[in-house]
């Protein structure tokens, strides 16, 4: 959504990273209570979120809007 009205898109990053946050708890319940199909589905959402992270964080038009 920021990159479509183009505001505040320092923030996506660092909402991708609050979601790898909030989804590496929930790997950690799963693994106590040995729910072990659902670990991989959180794995997912923890890479994909890390994709997010890392390219908007250190693409160059994130560079750009720092200028």
């Amino acid at each position: 959504m920021p990159a479509l009205i183009d505001t505040a898109i320092w923030l996506v990053p660092l909402a991708a990273l609050g979601l790898m946050m909030f989804m590496t708890g929930a790997v950690a319940v799963r693994v106590v209570r040995r729910e072990w199909g659902s670990v991989l589905g959180d794995m997912f959402f923890i890479a994909m979120a890390g994709f997010v992270a890392w390219g908007r964080a250190f693409s160059s038009e994130a560079f750009l809007a720092l200028g």
